[in-house]
């Protein structure tokens, strides 16, 4: 009989983590709670690339907006934010390697790629490519 219990008790603690951590999940990933994060046409994309072995910390500020990368070596994340120019800071986790700073700019609708590297004498880069045209209004040349 006592086994029984101690089977049925091990059962309710496995199901209640399993219930647990599927609630903590549809918190983490937004799905459950009516809340559907869109992405406008009226936002910017930015796929940041870490082509590095370090990892990589990049912040981009405009006005009050943060826009917040932490990558690990070889891994990218993509961001989608609002328009216009952003003053951008980064590091990575290499203490000969300087932090960085450079203003960016991001039209509505635009796609854009970044790939951060290093080469062997430690200069740092980062190459930026739009890769995509916003979608109605009128190019700017």
């Amino acid at each position: 009989m006592r086994s029984w219990l101690s089977l049925l008790a091990a059962l309710a603690v496995v199901g209640a983590l399993a219930a647990g951590g599927y609630w903590l999940y549809q918190r983490i990933s937004g799905a459950g709670d009516g809340n559907v994060i869109a992405v406008s046409s009226q936002q910017a994309s930015l796929a940041l690339a870490n082509g590095t072995h370090y990892a990589l910390t990049v912040d981009m500020r405009k006005g009050a907006e943060l826009v917040h990368f932490q990558i690990l070596p070889g891994h990218s994340e993509t961001r989608s934010f609002s328009p216009g120019d952003y003053r951008v800071e980064g590091r990575i986790s290499d203490p000969n390697t300087d932090p960085f700073s450079s203003d960016w700019s991001f039209q509505a609708g635009g796609r854009y790629n970044a790939t951060f590297s290093r080469d062997n004498q430690g200069n740092a880069a980062f190459i930026v490519e739009r890769v995509g045209r916003p979608t109605g209004g009128q190019q700017k040349k």
